[in-house]
């Protein structure tokens, strides 16, 4: 059975996506919104520009029936309506709810979801660096007391007569 070219499931980085489904730029290849530090587009600091750069378009510039204007999206007009206002929650320990304060959060949470193993990894690193701290000056111990021998033998060569 031969699936029909729609019905085919391609995944986003491959060359037939790449080629079947061409973009703005001429190729397609899908960010993970999960993933701010792995985009193409500058990671958190992208992210967070989305999501405070809704603004009026400028003179002479006209946006689409449905669309917005935010000049860090490529095109400038985007379908999302602004996903954050101010004053939208109220914080526990008293912070202001600013548009950028809840961006910043909302990005740091992506990038604390982005990397669930982040914190066992540095845990990991940091033991791996006790105990080779622990290791070295012993291994160099060892290494002057088995080559003393070694380093003090006198060798001469004796040719056969």
């Amino acid at each position: 059975m031969v699936a029909s070219p729609a019905l085919r499931v391609v995944s986003p980085g491959s060359l037939v996506a790449v080629v079947a489904f061409p973009g703005p730029q001429g190729f397609f290849r899908p960010v993970n919104p999960f993933l701010p530090g792995s985009s193409s587009h500058g990671g958190e600091d992208y992210v967070f520009s989305l999501l405070t750069g809704y603004c009026d378009p400028p003179a002479g510039v006209s946006v689409r029936e449905g669309l917005h204007y935010n000049p860090y999206f490529p095109g400038q007009a985007i379908g999302m309506a602004p996903p954050i206002y101010n004053e939208v929650l109220e914080f526990d320990d008293g912070t202001p709810a600013t548009m950028s304060q809840i961006a910043k959060d909302v990005c740091t949470f992506l990038r604390w979801a982005a990397e669930p193993k982040h914190d066992h990894r540095k845990r990991m690193g940091l033991k791996m660096l006790l105990l080779g701290a622990l290791l070295a000056p012993l291994s160099y111990y060892l290494k002057r007391h088995k080559w003393s021998v070694m380093k003090s033998r006198k060798m001469i060569y004796r040719p056969p007569k």
